[in-house]
């Protein structure tokens, strides 16, 4: 599946998966390839194609910071007609980096710029409660507190609603009650 082959290999392993249903390591590799194969199908404006491939991961249950969102973009998407939006895959990627570099700062201590990379992979796709909950940890560590709870309430609420549990911002945001005396 790896060597470029990605559509081929997809079905060799559904094939595969069809024989072996109870195999965990099936399932997930069937699972990534598919998220793999819809983000190639965004970049080529292929979005029914892609949201199609993203429901079938998410079948599988696939579960990772890259699911809650696309999770997120699949249950509020239409389903329309080719080409609806051209520029979904760019946005989604370019979301992903921000997250990523917004993450690799927080854990440099360089919270400001964390901050601040994560709030702009938001605004290119606001669902992402894993984005939250980091910026609920940058504002905890600025000393924000009151922002802290607000950030960690809405990534618990965003999860709640994707299906997903996020306990660390349960953690946290009881962390930061308890800072505060509440």
């Amino acid at each position: 599946v790896q060597r470029g082959a990605l559509e081929e290999g997809i079905d060799s392993v559904r094939v595969f998966f069809e024989e072996h249903q109870e195999n965990d390591d099936v399932r997930s590799l069937l699972a990534g390839a598919l998220k793999t194969l819809g983000y190639q199908r965004l970049r080529e404006s292929k979005r029914p194609e892609a949201l199609d491939l993203f429901r079938e991961a998410i079948a599988l249950g696939a579960d990772d910071v890259d699911v809650a969102v696309i999770k997120r973009i699949v249950d509020e998407a239409p389903r329309t007609a080719e080409g609806q939006s051209p520029d979904l895959g760019e946005k989604f990627d370019e979301a992903r980096k921000l997250f990523e570099r917004g993450s690799t700062l927080l854990q440099e201590g360089r919270t400001a710029e964390a901050i601040e990379a994560l709030t702009r992979s938001l605004e290119l796709v606001p669902a992402n409660p894993f984005a939250h909950h980091q910026i609920g940890v940058g504002h905890a560590i600025e000393g924000r507190l009151e922002r802290a709870a607000e950030e960690f309430e809405t990534a618990i609420g965003e999860a709640s609603e994707m299906e997903l549990d996020l306990p660390a911002s349960y953690v946290k945001l009881a962390e930061v009650v308890f800072q505060l005396g509440k």
